[in-house]
């Protein structure tokens, strides 16, 4: 609440298809829509959205595809 966060998923095991939901539900097309993650379990979330980004401390195969390193 603090940070104004109006969307928040924990625990999903199916990334992808969770963000998915979300764009929908908001009315978001893909392409438009930010991804980051940092490891393995985020390379499918990574491969739908428009823009994939990563923090430095990511595992090389997603550091590999993001369209940004922090």
């Amino acid at each position: 609440r603090e940070l104004g966060v109006a969307v928040l998923r924990q625990g999903v095991r199916d990334k992808a298809a969770c963000l998915r939901e979300v764009a929908t539900s908001l009315g978001v097309a893909l392409p438009h829509v930010g991804y980051m993650g940092d490891d393995w379990n985020d390379l499918p979330a990574l491969s739908v959205a428009g823009v994939r980004l990563a923090p430095a401390n990511a595992v090389p195969e997603v550091a590999s595809i993001a369209d940004y390193v922090s």
